[in-house]
């Protein structure tokens, strides 16, 4: 199975969502588009879906133009970040919709609901009413019925976005299993970092409706490929010795024998404090710290040449 996405092109008026976009997606893998809110992600999703007009380019999917095809056609499972469960059905009844809708057997459609409720945590759940579930049980029989009809796709939007963070963060553990499990292309928007490079096996970073850069998550973190993706990920973008480079993240340390750098801020992360230092140039760095410095005083930092990057062009 593979999906193909040849220049596609969407536009609202005097806006361009997405411009020119190329992806090819192979059968078992998992992509996650990744960007800020309004870079076109959402909206490539349903282009692919059948749910929004292309005005450029192409859908294909195992060689097969689908790009006027209606959605019920294309084998496609979709889930929004808001789940859209019937209230008025049961947790079974919601899983075993798609099923109903290919006319399956009675005993198919039990046996899958079963199955997948099994694989999402949830046996037992199928009598259940859905306005009885919590955010995270609902999320989940959102994903059971996207899967049910056994989607050549899988398209996820923000599956995870309402979730508090304890909650995304094992649902983020549980949803990179079950797609390995059960070896299903899925195409994965989201704009959190994490999440994205918890799951996906590549990146398609986008921006302002253009992919900026498509690799494996170390990839696109460590060589990113313009500007915008590596201080979308957290590094610096600077001049050095004439040439536009990107200083990682993962470059800068305290070292006492290093240049001195102002402390302008300093921020608890959790499990370290991320400390903001200005160069003498007026480049701000960052650096990880177990212990919070004065903001105002001065520390000795060194910079990794190995993490230093030379921008293309």
């Amino acid at each position: 199975m593979t999906l193909d996405l040849r220049d596609i092109a969407v536009r609202f008026g005097a806006t361009t969502a997405v411009d020119d976009v190329s992806l090819t997606v192979d059968a078992g893998e998992v992509i996650a588009l990744l960007g800020p809110s309004g870079c076109g992600k959402s909206t490539l999703l349903r282009v692919i879906a059948g749910l929004q007009r292309l005005d450029a380019g192409s859908v294909s999917l195992d060689g097969h133009d689908i790009t006027k095809a209606p959605t019920h056609t294309r084998d496609i499972g979709l889930m929004f970040q808001d789940h859209a469960l019937f209230a008025h059905r049961s947790v079974e009844q919601n899983v075993d919709f798609g099923l109903r809708m290919r006319k399956e057997a009675a005993s198919v459609r039990r046996a899958r609901v079963d199955e997948l409720l099994a694989l999402v945590g949830l046996p037992g759940f199928g009598p259940r009413p859905i306005d009885g579930l919590s955010g995270g049980e609902a999320q989940r029989v959102a994903l059971a019925r996207a899967l049910a009809p056994n989607p050549r796709v899988l398209l996820l939007d923000e599956p995870l976005a309402a979730l508090d963070r304890s909650r995304r963060e094992q649902l983020t553990d549980e949803l990179r299993r079950l797609l390995r499990t059960l070896d299903q292309t899925t195409i994965h928007v989201t704009h959190d970092q994490e999440e994205a490079f918890a799951i996906a096996d590549r990146i398609v970073v986008m921006n302002k409706g253009r992919v900026e850069q498509v690799g494996s998550p170390i990839e696109v973190w460590s060589r990113p490929q313009s500007a915008f993706v590596a201080e979308f990920f957290g590094h610096t973008v600077a001049d050095v010795d004439g040439e536009r480079c990107v200083i990682r993240s993962d470059a800068v340390a305290v070292d006492p024998g290093g240049e001195p750098m102002r402390i302008v801020d300093v921020i608890f992360r959790g499990d370290h404090h991320e400390v903001r230092v200005v160069d003498e140039a007026g480049r701000e760095h960052r650096l990880a710290v177990d212990e919070p410095p004065v903001v105002g005083t001065e520390v000795n930092v060194a910079i990794d040449p190995a993490a230093v990057i030379a921008l293309p062009g």
